[in-house]
């Protein structure tokens, strides 16, 4: 396994667990991009609302916590990017390691003609 899948998979883990309690209703999906010394969060929103900006922060934070117990090594910095818009190539994340789909937005997808 190199480094880089490595530390990806330590991602998912924290981030599995920072989402624990903190996913909003709006919130269609969610993947990461590990680059050096940072880790970016990709969120598909149906709209942007106080309580998903409030989540998207809470989940951030508990990364960074689950980071800095010394799971391992030192903390990225984690940047968050939150787009409204369908689970499709128009959103940033798309391409990136998926660690949440909403069941309604995945169907809304999967059900298209252009898929």
């Amino acid at each position: 396994m190199t480094m880089d899948i490595h530390a990806e998979n330590v991602a998912v883990l924290l981030l599995v667990s920072a989402m624990i309690g903190y996913v909003s209703r709006g919130v269609q999906a969610i993947s990461l991009e590990v680059l050096p010394g940072r880790v970016v969060l990709y969120f598909a929103a149906t709209e942007r609302t106080v309580e998903i900006e409030e989540d998207v922060t809470e989940i951030a934070d508990e990364l960074v916590t689950g980071y800095e117990s010394g799971f391992d090594g030192p903390s990225p910095t984690v940047e968050t990017d939150i787009y409204v818009g369908l689970v499709d190539d128009g959103w940033p994340g798309r391409k990136k390691r998926f660690v949440y789909w909403s069941k309604e937005s995945y169907l809304a997808i999967s059900n298209s003609p252009d898929v």
